[in-house]
């Protein structure tokens, strides 16, 4: 079932949804949102504030009553991706804060667009992302970070990015689906065997410590100059 620009009338709730809402099917009910009796046929709908993920109200809706919507377009959540990469092997160290991995094409997967890798130092990553948010690379929530995303169907490597030297992470490849436009319908695989991989990141090479400390060395210069 697909919403396109909605028309006012009412809506059989109790609270109302405003221009900012955002609204799905949810999975929770039979028939992948879908339930039917004598008399109606009912939907079950999730509304949740664009944005926020900590909220998530159900409605019961009758068939043939359409949303109260102001101006924005409701966007639906793409198909979730129907499996996990059969492939997540190292293929190389780049350096001491990136490593690339082998890894199946999305287009290989039913309903997959591409992937996000999660790592975590010493421990598995938390699964730190929701449906309907777009991540931003480098969000980190309990010591879990995003470290790539891939969005390019034919690809069969990803590199993880943004990794300190000298530690050994665990990294986890989740695939995802999306429109290719609105961030709001994101949705991830994150149930079932997530593919995950083990490795150590090296000790920088003399070059990459100089830029290490050429990064540290150049704000406190800048400090000291604006300070005479």
């Amino acid at each position: 079932m697909k919403f396109n620009k909605l028309v006012i009338l009412v809506l059989l709730i109790t609270t109302p949804l405003f221009s900012q809402y955002q609204i799905k099917k949810s999975a929770a009910s039979a028939g992948g949102g879908k339930q039917s009796n004598s008399s109606n046929t009912l939907y079950h709908i999730a509304g949740q504030p664009i944005g926020n993920t900590s909220s998530n109200s159900q409605y019961l809706i009758r068939e043939g009553y359409i949303f109260y919507y102001l101006e924005d377009e409701v966007v639906q959540l793409s198909d979730e991706p129907l499996a996990h990469s059969n492939t997540f092997t190292l293929d190389s160290i780049l350096d001491a804060g990136s490593i690339r991995f082998n890894i199946q094409p999305a287009e290989e997967i039913t309903n997959a667009a591409g992937y996000i890798v999660l790592a975590k130092a010493n421990a598995d990553p938390e699964i730190i992302i929701t449906d309907a948010s777009y991540p931003s690379l480098y969000y980190s929530s309990n010591s879990t970070k995003v470290v790539s995303i891939l969005t390019d169907k034919t690809a069969d490597k990803i590199t993880a990015t943004g990794l300190q030297p000298s530690q050994t992470y665990t990294f986890v490849l989740i695939p995802f689906n999306w429109n290719g436009s609105d961030n709001a319908s994101i949705n991830f695989k994150t149930d079932g065997t997530i593919p995950k991989i083990t490795q150590t990141t090296p000790i920088p090479t003399l070059s990459e410590w100089a830029l290490i400390l050429l990064g540290v060395t150049i704000p406190i210069i800048v400090y000291f100059k604006m300070k005479a």
